[in-house]
């Protein structure tokens, strides 16, 4: 057994140099970086006879082909290198066994071998908590709104594997780029990988910048993911029966959204129900300045990804008043002409005789507030007005140049059913001419409805329904009175 030597070498169980019999040959060599290092040797087999020979051999090159093991390399009792995975001070070595060829030591009981161990070193600079390198990438949409991208590695440090030091170390030095940087984020998207031992991790995460508010809690709601919330808002007029800028029509809002919420929470519905819906309503409310009603609401609840995607119908007004107005006017004009049927051999003959004539008309308004407080109970109260001239005049016919003449030039806010005179007033119109409308009938219902469900605010419509009947009336002539004819009693019965 040859004489110890000062240096040893120590790979998994196997010890060359020292004491042993496996011989360190010339210099060794030690290579080393922030990232990996590496150790070279020469070793020395020797046998006394062909079978130790042989078994030294195999051992030797089973030994030095087997990845993964700790390293140790020392001066007498001093540690000079210690490559150890279960510490992490070093790990993931790969090692490789050569025998060269060498005329002096190769022999029927002597080989030499090249012996090669590469290793990774752990990332152990204290600022760094285990970081072994990483890279910031930041790009901008058209609205100048940010998406951060970092990847980079985290090593084993200490008594963690690379991913309990990923979770342990990562987060702080996220919100360290996204300060700053400025702004609000999301974390939208995050990939972790990985190595077979856990001593290397790669990362890619990706944040979103925040530029408007996900729900009351404020701009970044821990509980909602990549959310998008979309809205179209339509006014439309098909027309009413007064001027423009008289009628405050209600719009209509759709809103499309969708967003993931995080896995902590699982009670989609009464999440929906109790934060998103009521948020809905304050962003319209928020954004428009306009009262709103949820009409319709569509909602899909995607279990299997904790999905949550919405399709909604709101209505809204600004403030109250009238929204919609349409005004009727039917006209009846009977020439007051009588038919009687002839019984002659013509099924179809008649007598035609000349029967009092009659122009009539009938106004019925149809009239929607919001907000509004009946006045069926009190039909001499009503918020519309029909006519603006209310009389005949000139003498004329209805239908005649002089006569009076349907106008729309009423204030929506006067009075219907006023009892200062007028279309429904106490008096009948006034007396220009020979002729005016006499009021007939006059008759007014309302309904009511509750627009919205539960989740924003209802708006209460009034719907009111006012008709009035007139008839054209003429002065009549005074009558000088009639006489009538003097009449003969004819008796048939000749008992009389």
């Amino acid at each position: 057994m040859p004489n110890p030597q000062e240096y040893s070498i120590t790979y998994g169980n196997f010890l060359i140099g020292g004491a042993s019999d496996k011989v360190l040959h010339a210099k060794h060599s030690i290579t080393e970086s922030y990232e990996t290092g590496s150790f070279d040797c020469e070793i020395i087999v020797r046998g006394d006879n062909e079978d130790i020979f042989v078994e030294y051999c195999k051992r030797v090159e089973d030994t030095f082909r087997t990845d993964e093991q700790k390293l140790v390399v020392r001066l007498g009792s001093r540690v000079i290198l210690e490559v150890d995975p279960a510490v992490n001070s070093g790990y993931n070595t790969k090692v490789r066994i050569a025998k060269r060829g060498d005329n002096g030591f190769d022999t029927a009981r002597s080989r030499r071998y090249n012996i090669i161990i590469d290793y990774e070193r752990p990332a152990s600079i204290t600022s760094k908590n285990g970081r072994r390198d990483s890279n910031v990438d930041v790009q901008f949409g058209p609205q100048r709104k940010r998406k951060v991208t970092i990847s980079g590695t985290y090593t084993a440090l200490g008594a963690n594997n690379s991913r309990a030091q990923y979770d342990a170390a990562s987060a702080t030095y996220f919100a360290a780029i996204l300060n700053a940087l400025g702004g609000t984020y999301e974390k939208t998207a995050e990939s972790v990988s990985t190595d077979e031992n856990d001593k290397n991790c790669q990362f890619n995460v990706v944040y979103d910048e925040l530029i408007f508010a996900q729900g009351s809690g404020g701009t970044d709601v821990s509980a909602i993911i990549a959310q998008n919330i979309t809205i179209s808002k339509t006014l439309s007029s098909p027309g009413d029966s007064l001027p423009v800028g008289q009628v405050n029509r209600m719009q209509t809002a759709f809103v499309s959204a969708d967003m993931y919420i995080d896995k902590a929470t699982t009670a989609l519905v009464s999440y929906y129900e109790s934060n998103i819906k009521p948020y809905i309503a304050n962003i319209l409310n928020s954004q428009f300045g306009l009262t709103a009603a949820l009409m319709s609401d569509q909602v899909q609840y995607d279990l299997h990804n904790n999905r949550i995607m919405i399709s909604q119908q709101w209505s809204m007004i600004l403030g109250s008043g009238l929204v919609e107005f349409e005004r009727v006017v039917d006209v009846l004009d009977d020439d007051g002409v009588m038919l009687v049927p002839q019984w002659n051999n013509n099924p179809r003959a008649k007598l035609e005789y000349k029967g009092p004539e009659k122009i009539q008309r009938t106004i019925t308004d149809t009239s929607t507030f919001v907000n509004a407080t009946p006045i069926v109970a009190d039909v001499q109260s009503s918020l519309v007005k029909l006519l603006g001239n209310d009389s005949g005049g000139g003498g004329g016919s209805f239908f005649g140049s002089g006569g009076a003449q349907l106008q729309f030039n009423g204030s929506p806010a006067a009075s219907l059913f006023s009892n200062g005179g007028g279309i429904f007033g106490n008096s009948d119109g006034g007396g220009g001419g020979d002729g005016y409308w006499r009021n007939l009938q006059k008759r007014a219902n309302e309904r009511k409805r509750y627009l919205g469900v539960s989740g924003g605010s209802q708006i209460n419509l009034l719907i009111r329904v006012e008709t009035l009947v007139q008839e054209w009336v003429e002065k009549a002539t005074e009558a000088t009175g009639l006489k009538l004819p003097d009449m003969e009693v004819v008796y048939t019965n000749s008992e009389y």
